[in-house]
């Protein structure tokens, strides 16, 4: 036995959900790897520009040798103007009291150039200024002198020790983090393209479904019907002449005789059978709606006085003067839904049935005061042949909703929470 259309279409969900989890695990992967990245080139770029200014800062002190004075403005200027392709914009010495001794280049601010030298270390003091990085750094300490030379002019104490400081552009740990942003805004912009083709692709195959859903119906309630007119035709003659020569019999035998009741009986059971053949005809009818204006208010007071217009109430006042409708089938479908509500509600309990104008649309709204419909029934109440009572023959609420989805409307059930079910029949104009 082959797989059904509902396990299809159960298999289809699940493909759909698989595929939407995937996508978006795919996504948010993308996109916390880019994060990732992203993070990983900034720590890196922080290290790139620490480096740069040590190499800047070596290439001030080469140019301090020891024993020697330290550099003039003129070979300041000479290393700002070799090294401002990559970022260098100013360069200083300072003396151990933060007084300039040569400056080459313009200063964001004045520096904060007292720093303790203590011993042999080499602190460097790291600002990020924002536009530029200032370093200030002593210089290394000078090798041992040999053999007991001149430390300061025979004095035996030391030269003092100059101390620099650079500001600098960090052009290269920019280039770096733009093109880690340009990379995680992709990869966040991938992604969500990459969830939004699949929502899209979800999308259409949810459509599908449900074209593919329509037809199967179609297709199915086309074989119903056609069968549905072949069995009521054939009934029809043979019902017509059962119940006729039973109706003879039965007035032709005493009152209160027991073949009496069973000629009643027969008539009955054939009456029943007609009324299933009407139904079934009535399923099979398939011809196109005519639209007529219609008085929607008269349409259902009429189909009320056709079931039983004791055991409805009618809300009438808010419906419109005139709307196109096939007459005689809406109020075919209108007779299905109140007899239903009305054999639904007790006897001393009338179901109510209103019509009113909701925008474009026409909306019939029948209401019994029953239990209310199980809501494992809810999806099949208007499945052909599907009833709940053992004399119905299950083709009432097909019939009605068929009629309104041929004027291009919809007729949903609902529970109503103070008890009972309610069926809203809504038709849009041509």
């Amino acid at each position: 036995m082959g797989p059904t259309t509902m396990d299809l279409l159960r298999g289809g969900r699940w493909a759909r959900g698989g595929l939407m989890a995937a996508t978006l695990a795919m996504g948010a992967s993308l996109v916390v790897t880019s994060l990732l990245s992203y993070r990983s080139v900034v720590h890196a770029s922080a290290l790139v520009s620490r480096s740069q200014g040590e190499a800047f800062v070596r290439s001030t002190f080469f140019l301090m040798r020891p024993g020697q004075e330290p550099p003039g403005p003129s070979a300041l200027a000479i290393l700002l103007q070799e090294q401002a392709p990559v970022g260098l914009r100013y360069v200083g010495v300072f003396d151990p009291d933060g007084r300039p001794v040569a400056q080459a280049g313009s200063p964001l601010a004045e520096p904060a150039l007292k720093l303790s030298l203590q011993g042999d270390h080499d602190p460097r003091a790291f600002l990020d200024l924002g536009e530029r990085i200032r370093m200030v750094a002593g210089p290394p300490p000078e090798p041992p002198e040999q053999g007991g030379g001149d430390h300061a002019n025979g004095s035996g104490s030391h030269r003092p020790r100059p101390t620099i400081a650079i500001e600098f552009e960090p052009l290269v740990a920019r280039q770096l983090r733009a093109q880690a942003a340009r990379a995680l805004g992709f990869g966040v912009v991938a992604a969500v393209c990459l969830m939004a083709v699949a929502a899209l692709f979800s999308r259409q195959l949810v459509r599908q479904e449900a074209a593919e859903r329509r037809f199967e119906e179609q297709r199915r309630l086309a074989v119903l019907g056609e069968m549905s007119s072949v069995i009521a035709h054939e009934l029809r003659n043979p019902l017509a002449s059962l119940k006729g020569n039973a109706q003879l019999l039965a007035e032709r035998l005493p009152a209160d005789g027991r073949e009496r009741r069973k000629a009643e009986r027969i008539v009955l059971e054939a009456q029943r059978l007609e009324t299933l053949s009407g139904d079934l005809l009535d399923f099979s009818r398939s011809g196109p709606i005519e639209r007529k204006e219609t008085d929607p208010a008269a349409l259902l007071r009429a189909a009320a006085e056709s079931v039983d217009a004791s055991r409805i109430a009618l809300s009438l006042d808010q419906a419109p003067a005139r709307f196109p409708l096939d007459a005689d089938r809406v109020r075919q479908a209108l007779v299905n839904l109140l007899t239903n509500a009305a054999q639904a509600s007790p006897e001393a309990t009338p179901a109510t049935a209103r019509v009113a104008l909701e925008g474009d649309r026409l909306a019939f709204v029948v209401s019994d005061r029953g239990p209310g419909i199980p809501p494992e029934d809810l999806e099949r109440i208007f499945e052909p042949f599907y009833t709940t009572r053992p004399t119905g023959t299950g083709l009432g609420l097909a019939v009605a909703q068929r009629i309104v989805r041929m004027h291009g409307g919809t007729l949903t059930a609902a529970n109503d929470p103070g008890g009972g079910a309610s069926f809203r029949m809504a038709i849009p104009r041509a």
